[in-house]
């Protein structure tokens, strides 16, 4: 059965996109922890490493992760971003091959 035929089109337009997230959120879940940073260190790009931060945080949170990984709310990435020490921007290039 294809999702299409289980979900409506705009469940499916809600599944692939963040939703708005609330500062107690942002703290809860875009938090990252030491070990969280050893196995984010392990992907080779900057890219790759905020990209695997956002879908790490993203799984507890919504217990699933959207589609359009780059969508995530800037505040989030942000937050991310400045725990790892990369750019915000660096997440524009996740999923990008060479």
């Amino acid at each position: 059965m294809a999702t299409r035929d289980v979900f409506s089109a705009e469940e499916l337009a809600r599944l692939r996109g963040f939703p708005e997230i609330t500062r107690a959120e942002l703290i809860r879940y875009f938090t990252v922890t030491r070990a969280d940073e050893a196995f984010l260190r392990k992907f080779h790009t900057r890219a790759n490493v905020l990209g695997a931060s956002v879908q790490l945080a993203t799984l507890p949170w919504l217990g699933f992760v959207p589609d359009e990984v780059t969508s995530a709310p800037p505040a989030a990435v942000g937050r991310l971003a400045g725990r790892l020490g990369i750019a915000a921007a660096e997440l524009a290039g996740y999923g990008q091959r060479e």
